[in-house]
């Protein structure tokens, strides 16, 4: 009996050893099991962040920034590696985003890393630096202004001002208005802009009775008011002097000074002229009556067509030969009948303008005692005007 026990005990100590045994094996085969997937999990995840951080890097290179920042975000949900939170920043800063640019810049210093961390501090300083635009408009306008406390020189509203990022206090003043002020915040590379409609400083009228109204109505007398009338004259008075030749070469020409007076009507033109003619052994005097037409060719451009008729005054200070001693022109007084046209090319500048006389002649057409005739004398012209009434 004895021994049968211990047999059966012993056989029960062997199975529970095998039994151990086997739960061993199976354990250190689990375990073996996890790390292989763990391993193998970490490799794929490895390379599914190596294949994202070259795509960032190309797009980084071909200028796409805001796409990079894209693929740069995906990396850093698999990724704490912190350098990939400063090239978040720098794309940012590329594309122009200072102030996303500024809050990664902060994040990666939070982290602790200091291989970039100088970077990111002088990066931040300049985005801090920059100088933005702040605008303040009022209505009315002409306003001062006023910026932390400190008045803009030579503006009045609307103003434009350079400051830096940051929240800023703004003054507007006008005298008979009340001042108003607020705060306007400008984020790092953006702008700012401050509208305010000021209210009037000026206590209200005071509100009159309908019985006061009728009783001031009756009392009052009429003011009456002299309208002043601005009465516009459309005259156009010019000056202008130039070189001139002539078709004979008995009159030598020389100097050739005129003044014109045109009454303008709608877009015709008509009035007088003189032509002072200086040549060199003789002096000529053409006044004329015209019309003509003003185009308006471009902006401040015009074209003046004139035509007229008129007299001719001529003096002869010597005899005028043809060189074989025949007198052509005796000295003395003569007269003739003479046709006149130009063009005027009239830049104005106002009520003033410059012209200028490209084309100017008169023809002498021989019926007074004036000989040779028929004569033609040639001028360009040059010299300023001013339009009345305009």
């Amino acid at each position: 009996m004895f021994m049968k026990r211990t047999i059966l005990f012993i056989s029960a100590v062997v199975f529970i050893q095998i039994l151990s045994l086997n739960l061993s094996a199976e354990a250190k085969k689990g375990k073996k099991e996890k790390k292989e997937i763990k391993e193998q999990s970490q490799g794929e995840k490895k390379d599914e962040v190596d294949d994202l951080l070259n795509q960032a890097v190309i797009l980084y290179n071909e200028g796409k920034f805001l796409e990079a920042v894209e693929v740069f975000k995906n990396v850093a949900q698999l990724s704490k590696d912190p350098s990939v939170i400063y090239n978040i920043a720098r794309c940012y800063d590329k594309a122009y985003r200072y102030k996303e640019a500024h809050d990664y810049y902060e994040e990666y210093l939070l982290t602790g890393d200091k291989v970039k961390a100088n970077d990111a501090i002088e990066a931040m300083k300049r985005i801090e630096e920059m100088m933005l635009i702040l605008k303040v408009i009022s209505k009315p306008e002409g306003a001062r202004v006023e910026i932390d406390g400190k008045e803009v020189e030579n503006q009045k509203t609307p103003v434009i001002v350079e400051t830096k990022a940051g929240k800023h206090k703004v003054v507007v003043k006008m005298d008979g208005y009340k001042d108003a002020e607020g705060e306007v915040e400008i984020p790092y590379g953006g702008e700012g802009r401050f509208e305010v409609e000021l209210e009037s400083a000026l206590p209200p009228e005071p509100e009159i009775k309908a019985e006061e109204a009728l009783t001031e109505k009756k009392t009052s007398k009429p003011e009456v008011v002299a309208e002043k009338k601005v009465v516009k004259i459309p005259v156009t008075l010019g000056v202008s002097a130039g070189a001139t030749v002539s078709t004979n070469n008995i009159i030598g020409s020389f100097v050739d000074a005129s003044i014109f007076a045109m009454w303008r009507i709608k877009g015709g033109l008509a009035g007088i002229g003189l032509d002072n003619l200086i040549f060199g052994d003789s002096y000529s005097l053409v006044a004329y009556v015209g019309g003509g037409y003003r185009l308006k060719v471009w902006k401040m451009i015009s074209l003046d067509f004139v035509a007229g008729f008129g007299g001719v005054y001529f003096n002869s200070f010597d005899d005028g030969g043809d060189g074989k001693g025949n007198i052509l022109v005796p000295a003395g007084n003569h007269w003739d009948l003479a046709g006149h046209g130009e063009v005027r090319v009239c830049i104005d500048a106002g009520p003033v303008f410059v012209v200028v006389t490209p084309v100017h002649a008169n023809i002498f057409i021989g019926a007074g005692n004036l000989d040779p005739s028929p004569l033609a004398e040639f001028a360009f012209l040059a010299g300023v005007g001013y339009n009345f009434g305009k």
